[in-house]
């Protein structure tokens, strides 16, 4: 219990489903809190370019609807000086970066909230191609998703792996490189290619 205080985690969820008959549309139901999230990609047949979206935006202290949410609760803002140091929720046992998160249970009394965002659901069409992307921040903090989404777009659906770890990779060498290897931070990948055959 005395862990869970001062230390929290970021999470997102997204669930595929299929209503009715084996074969037709996809809903893509998602949820999330904290700053890992959700990039849904959208490309027609035939078409060159992706259609890019985040599914919801990040749950950092200075988006202004969570900085009202903080304040109401009491709590205060440290507004961001730099690029390289986020604005972050004020409390006792110092500041954190993000507005919503598991754990970090001192943060409550500051108006820090477990509450999920749910954006509203996309419909996967079959004839379409369709990339999901679930990363956390060491991800997001280096790539935008439109780069993202290119990258993994020109590996085949059967080698998602592939694609994963390339991103990774990319990830990781730019933090290299921006702080000459002194701080690299937390780098998952989920890339998910649905497939509506089934097999």
């Amino acid at each position: 219990p005395d862990k869970s205080a001062s230390s929290g985690s970021t999470a997102s969820i997204a669930i595929l489903s299929r209503d009715g008959p084996s074969r037709g549309s996809m809903r893509l139901r998602c949820a999330f809190v904290g700053d890992s999230s959700i990039v849904y990609a959208r490309r027609g047949r035939g078409a060159l370019c992706w259609e890019v979206q985040q599914l919801g935006q990040d749950h950092k202290p200075d988006r202004e609807d969570e900085m009202e949410r903080i304040e109401s609760c009491g709590g205060k803002v440290l507004r961001s000086s730099s690029i390289r140091s986020p604005s972050r929720l004020l409390m006792k046992s110092g500041g954190l970066a993000m507005s919503r998160s598991l754990g970090d249970f001192d943060g409550v009394p500051y108006g820090l909230t477990c509450e999920p965002e749910v954006p509203e659901e996309v419909l996967l069409e079959e004839q379409d191609e369709h990339i999901i992307l679930i990363c956390s921040d060491g991800i997001w903090d280096m790539i935008e998703p439109a780069s993202a989404v290119q990258l993994v777009g020109r590996f085949s659906p059967e080698n998602t792996q592939g694609a994963a770890e390339k991103l990774a990779a990319k990830a990781q060498v730019r933090w290299q490189e921006q702080d000459r290897g002194s701080c690299v931070d937390d780098i998952t990948v989920c890339v998910v290619r649905p497939n509506f055959s089934g097999t």
